[in-house]
């Protein structure tokens, strides 16, 4: 995170806004802010049945995304964000996604190649962290570690 947000301007701030890990549901928002930049993180189950790896595939086409991909997971960076959807099956043969967002606040379009580097590795942290630690989505061990590939 330290290399998405200046390290001089503005105080450190932290928060968490609707964290509810225990839920099925499993949704989690929280927000980082310094040196003046906001840094939103946010994750949440998909339990739509009509929503799937082929909407994901839809949105990782349109114009302006660029695909990133980490093991079987799966997403895009656009315009300010990285979406990053990992498979969470839950009981009874639901096939839920689980999407992780990182934002960038005030930066319309994330351009600079360190960056996309830098806010999809953390969107990948986020996703391990959350898939293993705190919805526990089956096949979250398989995700490997690093950062996901670009392009």
């Amino acid at each position: 995170m330290k290399t998405l947000l200046p390290d001089k301007g503005e105080s450190f701030e932290e928060g968490a806004v609707g964290f509810m890990a225990g839920l099925p549901r499993g949704l989690g928002k929280c927000e980082l802010s310094g040196g003046g930049k906001d840094l939103d993180i946010r994750y949440s189950r998909i339990q739509d049945p009509d929503f799937t790896w082929e909407t994901v595939q839809r949105n990782v086409s349109k114009p302006g995304n660029i695909p990133i991909s980490l093991g079987e997971a799966g997403g895009y960076i656009g315009g300010g964000s990285v979406e990053l959807f990992v498979d969470c099956p839950y009981e009874k043969g639901r096939k839920d996604l689980l999407r992780v967002v990182v934002g960038i606040g005030g930066v319309p379009k994330i351009e600079d190649s360190a960056m996309k580097a830098n806010i999809s590795g953390l969107a990948a942290d986020v996703a391990r962290a959350v898939a293993r630690d705190v919805v526990g989505c089956e096949g979250a061990a398989d995700l490997p570690d690093g950062a996901p590939k670009i392009g």
